[in-house]
């Protein structure tokens, strides 16, 4: 599959990847594409991930979020603010939605995976950026599930914090040390709590 297959109708796309490998700028980038091409495009976001600006997605990379700009995104908890969110921009424009876009598509729960398969099979294209794997090196459901699914997988590398070799696992920090497994797995933070790294560097944990 050619890198621009993700722009096709009834497609879903996953971007994934450890911490700062740049997935919410490649999304942001395919958005910009997508709205180029006179695309009707709506981008939710979990609603308890504010790190920096309410109601837009930004990269952790500021200065190339700034290249194509920074988008208007919806917070959302659960499957049914999407829909009812969904519902309402087509009501109130009067128009069909052609993109439906998620990024930190980790934090959402699994259920919303029903509505994107039909979504991509109503013609609509889906984008879904988010980590395929947490602090701990385990799988997140919703993640896992669409990346079985996915037409399209582009899998994000980091630099290791470490070594400075390519990085595609995730070690969460404390006082510059790794926390230890038993933390909440839920833990919103940038580069003060998470650190990329390669598999050599990234601290294995006693479960």
């Amino acid at each position: 599959m050619n890198n621009s297959e993700w722009l096709k109708s009834g497609i879903i796309s996953v971007i994934t990847g450890c911490m700062f490998a740049g997935k919410t700028y490649e999304l942001i980038r395919r958005l910009h594409v997508l709205k180029h091409a006179q695309k009707e495009i709506i981008v939710f976001n979990p609603k308890i991930d504010e790190r920096y600006i309410p109601g837009k997605i930004v990269s952790h990379n500021f200065k190339l979020s700034r290249i194509f700009g920074i988008l208007k995104s919806f917070g959302v908890k659960n499957r049914n603010e999407v829909i009812d969110l969904i519902t309402k921009y087509e009501k109130i424009n009067n128009k069909k939605i052609d993109v439906i876009a998620f990024d930190e598509v980790q934090f959402l729960p699994v259920d919303l995976f029903e509505y994107i398969e039909k979504w991509a099979q109503a013609g609509k294209i889906i984008i879904c950026a988010g980590l395929d794997k947490d602090y701990a090196d385990e799988y997140n459901s919703l993640m896992s599930r669409l990346l079985v699914r996915a037409d399209n997988v582009t899998k994000l590398s980091a630099i290791c914090e470490v070594c400075k070799g390519l990085a595609h696992r995730t070690q969460r920090m404390k006082n510059n040390k790794p926390v230890d497994y038993h933390n909440p797995k839920i833990w919103i933070g940038g580069k003060e709590n998470y650190q990329a790294r390669c598999n050599s560097c990234y601290k294995e944990f006693s479960k």
